[in-house]
């Protein structure tokens, strides 16, 4: 082993640690403002398509017309729309998605289950218990879609935490092999 090829891992603990302390922020931001960071985050997916929108616009207007301009023109008016109305009402899309999260597992559940009572697949057993659970799933977050976004952001939550903590071991742990 050369040294370059040893010193190359030990020389990440930095990165290591950005990644950490930024995990753990996420992660406690998460779970001390979770609305607030459900909007943040939608805001930033709103001006995202927003950007990319005027990208396709211009790329429309300016690039080659080799048929396509008016789909990309059309591209980046869908954008700039989508994202202005995302920022408009971050929390409406947020909502929107839950549901339409719960209605495609109720949707796919009750297709699972009617290819199971078919006969369709080799394990009939467990295609429907698939199905069941995911209509069952669907059937709670359409119930409950406010109650099962804060669940979901508890559990990002955490998890973030969880990753920053374990990304700050790694990085003690490069640092002091690089002493070594």
């Amino acid at each position: 082993m050369t040294d370059s090829t040893r010193i190359a891992p030990m020389r990440i603990w930095p990165f290591l640690v950005f990644i950490g302390l930024v995990n753990l922020a996420i992660g406690i931001a998460l779970l001390v403002w979770p609305s607030a960071t459900l909007t943040v985050l939608a805001i930033l997916v709103g001006l995202q398509l927003l950007v990319a929108g005027v990208l396709q616009l211009f790329m429309g207007v300016v690039g080659p017309d080799d048929g396509s301009r008016w789909m990309v023109i059309f591209v980046g008016l869908l954008g700039v729309v989508a994202g202005l109305l995302v920022m408009r009402e971050p929390l409406r899309v947020i909502e929107l998605v839950v549901v339409v999260v719960g209605v495609f597992w109720v949707v796919s559940g009750l297709v699972r289950l009617a290819v199971a009572a078919a006969g369709a697949v080799p394990s009939r057993s467990r295609t429907a218990l698939d199905g069941l659970v995911s209509v069952g799933a669907g059937a709670l977050v359409l119930a409950w879609p406010d109650p099962t976004l804060r669940v979901v952001v508890l559990l990002v939550g955490i998890l973030a935490i969880v990753r920053g903590l374990v990304m700050l071991a790694l990085a003690m742990e490069a640092r002091s092999a690089e002493t070594v």
